[in-house]
């Protein structure tokens, strides 16, 4: 199963089976989260041969394991130039706008707030309720969230992203 904060998505050996489009987080709280079991107590049926969780959600194609040691083999499918634009594009539901709203993370209160990748950022903002917009850093993966949906200030801070609501 997958879920990219917008759309639930089941496969069975590789085979989309279900989706289904919702809101808010998957799972309510860390401590409670459970494979299997749904916030309802509805129980899976079944086994489960291979889980993996990862951070992103991924394509039907990128679940699939390797079936021969040709496919194991890691072949470069972008240049490094193509990933630093990639990091200096907002994420879907985002825009990106010139500029930086003075502070840190307006949510956390610090400037030490970080995230593995600009998706991860705007995933955060996301679920942040008042979160207007956020700034990411690529090199030092540090995440503001602002509630302001417009930049105070008209330069770039550094090397970050700004990225407003859409």
């Amino acid at each position: 199963a997958t879920w990219d904060g917008r759309m639930r998505r089941i496969f069975v050996d590789f085979s989309e089976v279900a989706s289904q489009e919702t809101t808010g987080y998957a799972a309510i709280r860390r401590d409670t989260f459970c494979v299997g079991l749904t916030g309802e107590h509805e129980h899976f049926r079944g086994r489960i041969k291979d889980l993996k969780i990862w951070r992103v959600s991924r394509s039907a194609g990128e679940l699939r394991w390797p079936t021969s040691a040709a496919q194991l083999r890691l072949e470069p499918t972008s240049t490094r130039t193509e990933l630093e634009q990639d990091e200096k594009r907002c994420p879907r539901g985002f825009e990106l706008l010139q500029g930086d709203v003075y502070g840190g993370d307006q949510f956390s209160g610090g400037y030490y707030a970080s995230a593995d990748s600009i998706e991860d950022c705007a995933r955060k903002c996301a679920y942040t309720p008042g979160c207007g917009s956020f700034e990411f850093s690529p090199s030092k993966k540090r995440c503001f969230r602002n509630s302001q949906t417009r930049p105070t200030h008209d330069e770039n801070r550094y090397d970050f992203v700004f990225c407003r609501r859409a």
